[in-house]
């Protein structure tokens, strides 16, 4: 494999190695991505995801071997988020401001020139608020929710005889 090493010299004069594009990989692994503190029965969208970079197969074509690695680095991975603000309420704690999000993932294969091969995040804030109340049942509301079994069950129930049908 062909690879050059470019030392440009930045803009503080000091001088940097880039390895050139045949060996970039741009496979990534995103195990949590959030905006804020965590809260929990929320999962994530971009939590334990990831992303492969393969090479394309080019049977036909009479390109050589740097050539392939070079068409197969230049890679867009592009993330769009929309970020909506968010606020947990649990049971005899103090509310939790947070976000939440939701992802539009792209990728794209660039062409030599035309573009930037890289891992993109691009987020936009949404003017509205979700408030989120955890709420647990208490023993009278269960008790209540249970009563009409209990109704049909042991007192309806048994003066129907057995042996009724539709007929």
């Amino acid at each position: 494999m062909l690879t050059t090493a470019v030392s440009p010299t930045s803009v503080l004069g000091e001088k940097r190695n880039l390895t050139g594009f045949a060996v970039m990989n741009l496979s990534h692994v995103i195990t949590e991505f959030s905006f804020g503190p965590y809260f929990p029965d929320i999962a994530q969208p971009l939590d334990n995801s990831f992303e492969l970079t393969h090479e394309r197969e080019l049977t036909k074509c009479r390109l050589s071997v740097t050539m392939l690695t070079l068409m197969s680095a230049f890679i867009a991975y592009q993330y769009f988020l929309h970020v909506v603000p968010t606020t947990y309420v649990a049971p005899r704690s103090q509310p939790l401001r947070t976000n939440q999000y939701s992802v539009t993932h792209y990728t794209r294969q660039v062409d030599h020139g035309r573009g930037t091969p890289g891992i993109f995040f691009k987020f936009e804030l949404d003017p509205l608020n979700i408030a989120i109340h955890q709420r647990t049942t208490t023993f009278g509301q269960f008790f209540i929710r249970w009563l009409p079994f209990f109704y049909v069950r042991f007192i309806v129930y048994p003066f129907f005889p057995s042996g009724v049908s539709g007929s």
